[in-house]
């Protein structure tokens, strides 16, 4: 074999598309002639690349594995958003109790 299977595979897309010089793809067909390696390595890839309608087809009809419940995603958003609201609500409230006692005790102090 004078090419390295490396190489060789580096090619194949080259190779599949056929781009190469006349004398590198002598060089492949004699390399894959003899290496049973990059022979398979080149069957599966051009079955990869043979029918790309194929692919088109998979890709089109593909199902993810989770099925969304959108109608619960969103319930679980409201919720989360009327949670956020009333705990904002209720800091307030501890805040104004807070001011409310804080001033009540300065005017005491004050009075006194």
């Amino acid at each position: 074999m004078s090419m390295h299977c490396h190489v060789v595979q580096d090619l194949f897309s080259l190779y599949q598309d056929d781009i190469l010089s006349d004398e590198t793809r002598a060089e492949v067909d004699a390399h894959l002639a003899e290496c049973d390696s990059c022979r398979a390595f080149y069957e599966d890839m051009r079955a990869l690349y043979r029918r790309p309608s194929d692919r088109v087809a998979k890709a089109k009809s593909y199902q993810p594995d989770v099925d969304l419940d959108f109608a619960n995603v969103a319930k679980k958003l409201r919720r989360a958003k009327r949670r956020n609201w009333m705990l904002g609500g209720a800091v307030v409230a501890l805040l104004l109790a807070a001011g409310v006692t804080i001033t009540n005790q300065l005017d005491r102090r004050m009075g006194n």
